[in-house]
């Protein structure tokens, strides 16, 4: 809305000789007039439009000055009303000052007096709407609490948002003090504080808690400052305060899960550290006590000073490629050298994290020495154990060769000369002995040339001689063209032309393991099937023994490996060859053997 420079005035007079005049010199002054000449009139004009000042006879019929003052101030409660009275009623226009007139005018009206009367009662009216604006923000919008109180903690005066966080009407608290409001633990504590306010610290702010209606702890924030007499001695206090349980709440949270965290840290099994530009810039008590070293002396130092000069470059260039990004194995091991010289092997699991701002790492370390040295005795006892198989494999090996050669030299050749014994003896008795004595000699005969049969089989299975005179394949073949007779699997071999030959001890081994297993599928795999195949790649043969069997379940089959599997791994291991099995259930088994050509 746009309003009149100087403001709009109501003016009323029953007289109309006097109101036209009156009317004139008001707008000439610069204010909008408005006339009307009785009180009806008047008030009908205040409820449809917007007056400032209003300027009244005191003395009209029907309704005096007065009473319209009432009836107007009850429409606006800003208006300003100025009386205009004749030299006989002044009594009466003190009394209307009295009750809520803002001055009176007597008759006949003096102009040079009128003028500056107008203008302090329209700044009057604007002074009203100012503060009738603010106070409507404290009291109706404002979320904040506001209050105040004597010395004695009286309260006289509370805003609507004080009354409506204590479900209280103003009525209710104002003359009342308002520490019952406070619970109970924090009033001396807000007595105190209040105590500290002076001339010379006139404000001051706490924080304490409060009961809400509903008996409910809640926290408040509350600006104080006090206001001085002439001697500097409190008079009243004035108080903002908000509601902060919310806040406090997320706080107390928050510091749960600090101290919660902090007692991880503090009392973890491993070693928590963080690294940022190549030093510690912070590490929990654990990593103290695997290195040794002071809080102070670790953060003081670059952090690759912890470490065994061997492992420092690729434990620094880890972290730097962490710091870049790039992927890195969930954990890796490296060794650290403790204040006292010891040498202590950790596991390391890291992250990527900001600290301060700025990229870092978090770093978990678990002190892994006893493990690594269990270890380090597992592998050696491991290694005594396959020198130990490997050597009982060899003396199998020399006494099968042994025993394949005493029984060529020995029985073979007492069979050999028995049997010409026996052949001859039937020539000489041919004509003279009767057919029954012929026929058991027959049987003889038989009998024995089955007996040195089976023992050319047993020397080929301790050590067959094809091996020795035409080599791997060759035996290969042989020793498969026997078992798919005896089992009836059907057996096929592909193999490539070797550009070197196998030493005879891998020939050997790679034999022994073949011939176990092929034994291991005849009795498990239930195959109708086997590929064996022999090629050369990179230098080394590799060997593939396939079936189409039932397969197994790999994992359960290496908790439970068994003597034979165990066997075939070592004797490929002490050749300086690789062992591996694949294979799933109904779909076969493949197991696979590398081993270097030279």
């Amino acid at each position: 809305m746009n309003l009149p420079k100087n403001g709009i005035i109501l003016l009323i007079d029953d007289e109309v000789d006097v109101l036209n005049p009156l009317a004139e010199f008001i707008t000439q002054s610069g204010y909008e007039v408005t006339t009307a000449t009785s009180a009806k009139e008047a008030l009908n004009t205040l409820k449809n439009q917007r007056v400032d000042l209003l300027l009244t006879d005191l003395v009209m019929p029907e309704m005096d000055g007065i009473r319209l003052m009432h009836s107007a101030l009850e429409i606006d409660p800003l208006l300003v009303a100025i009386v205009i009275t004749g030299q006989g009623t002044i009594k009466t226009a003190i009394d209307a000052m009295k009750l809520g007139a803002f001055d009176y005018i007597l008759k006949p009206v003096d102009w040079k007096i009128l003028s500056p009367v107008i203008f302090r009662a329209i700044k009057v009216r604007r002074l009203r709407e100012t503060e009738q604006k603010y106070r409507s923000i404290v009291e109706d919008y404002q979320t904040e609490l506001i209050c105040r109180f004597l010395p004695n903690n009286i309260l006289t005066f509370v805003n609507k948002a004080f009354c409506r966080y204590f479900n209280k009407k103003p009525e209710e608290v104002i003359g009342w003090s308002f520490l019952p409001f406070i619970y109970e633990e924090d009033r001396e504590m807000v007595t105190r504080h209040l105590s500290s306010i002076s001339y010379n610290n006139p404000v001051s702010s706490i924080e304490y808690r409060v009961l809400n209606p509903e008996g409910k702890i809640c926290w408040q924030s509350w600006i104080m400052s006090a206001l001085f007499d002439r001697n500097q001695n409190v008079i009243e206090f004035q108080s903002i305060g908000r509601d902060i349980t919310d806040r406090k709440r997320t706080e107390e949270a928050l510091k749960e899960s600090e101290e919660k965290y902090r007692s991880l840290v503090e009392n973890a099994n491993e070693a928590i550290v963080v690294a940022q530009d190549g030093f510690l810039r912070f590490v929990n008590p654990m990593a103290v006590k695997i290195t040794g070293y002071s809080f102070k002396k670790l953060t003081s130092m670059p952090f690759t000073q912890f470490i065994h000069p061997d492992d420092r470059d690729r434990v620094f260039n880890n972290y730097l490629r962490r710091l870049r990004g790039e992927k890195l194995p969930d954990k890796y091991s490296f060794r650290l050298v403790d204040k006292k010289g010891n040498v202590k092997w950790v596991e390391i699991s890291a992250v990527l994290f900001s600290w301060e701002g700025r990229p870092a790492t978090l770093n978990f370390l678990t002190d892994i020495t006893e493990r690594k040295e269990a270890e380090d005795k597992l592998k050696l006892s491991y290694a005594q154990i396959s020198r130990l198989s490997m050597r009982l494999a060899e003396l199998q090996e020399a006494e099968k060769q042994k025993l394949a050669q005493e029984l060529h030299d020995r029985v073979g050749q007492d069979l050999t000369a028995l049997g010409i014994n026996l052949n001859i003896m039937r020539s000489q008795l041919l004509e003279k002995a009767d057919e029954s004595f012929l026929s058991r000699l027959d049987d003889s005969i038989v009998l024995l040339q089955q007996t040195a049969e089976h023992m050319r089989d047993v020397m080929s299975e301790l050590r067959p001689s094809v091996l020795d005179d035409y080599g791997l394949l060759s035996v290969i073949k042989w020793y498969g063209e026997r078992f798919s007779k005896r089992t009836g699997i059907d057996l096929n071999i592909e193999a490539e032309n070797m550009s070197e030959k196998l030493s005879r001890t891998k020939e050997l081994t790679l034999f022994r393991i073949t011939q176990e297993a092929l034994t291991n599928i005849a009795k498990h795999a239930h195959a109708k099937k086997i590929t064996i195949q022999m090629k050369e790649k990179n230098g080394f043969l590799v060997f593939i023994i396939s079936d189409d069997g039932k397969g197994f379940d790999l994992k359960m089959k290496k908790e439970k490996k068994g003597w034979g599997l165990f066997t075939m791994q070592e004797r490929a291991r002490s050749i300086g060859g690789t062992f591996s099995i694949e294979s799933e259930i109904n779909r076969g088994t493949k197991v696979i053997i590398e081993v270097p050509i030279n």
